[in-house]
């Protein structure tokens, strides 16, 4: 800084050892307290998504090989014995992907838990990629949803254009 008994013009000069914004970050006790806070939390959910999809895992094959059994093999629901497979192959996909956003949420509240208890930079670098990944998956699901409701409300204006034109 410029002393009083020099020029009152000059312009300030930042002291030796200032602290870089871009290297030299600190986590504040705040902050080790809510990320404490909430490593419980995205740990159970993850565990709870995890058993989730298990369950639907298991329900889906009980439905898969349960249904085709039970329909009777007369030729008035021939058609019926192909839902189980049929729902087999819509659903599968469906659990692929909820599979995703478990997996990252439990990997940051794991990551987040070891580095609060170790206080490892890679264990915290770790775990907010794992939350970078969490929310880049969810807004790639967001962009494509958006884009089906596009289609959806697209394909129905050209409907109803069809219905009154062909009047």
């Amino acid at each position: 800084m410029a002393d009083m008994s020099g020029n009152p013009y000059e312009s300030p000069q930042a002291e030796i050892g200032a602290v870089n914004p871009l290297t030299d970050r600190v986590i504040t006790e705040n902050a080790i307290y809510y990320l404490r806070g909430v490593s419980p939390w995205l740990r159970f959910i993850g565990i709870a998504g995890f058993v989730g999809l298990g369950i639907s895992v298991v329900s889906m094959l009980i439905f898969t090989f349960g249904l085709s059994s039970m329909i009777p093999d007369s030729s008035d629901f021939a058609a019926f014995k192909f839902m189980g497979p049929g729902m087999f192959i819509v659903y599968l996909p469906i659990l692929a992907i909820f599979f995703f956003p478990v997996l990252y949420m439990f990997r940051f509240g794991k990551y987040l838990k070891s580095y609060l208890y170790t206080n490892d930079n890679n264990d915290l670098e770790t775990a907010f990629k794992n939350n970078k990944s969490l929310w880049t998956f969810f807004g790639v699901i967001l962009i494509i949803w958006l884009a089906i409701m596009a289609l959806v409300l697209f394909g129905s204006i050209i409907t109803v254009i069809a219905g009154f034109v062909s009047r």
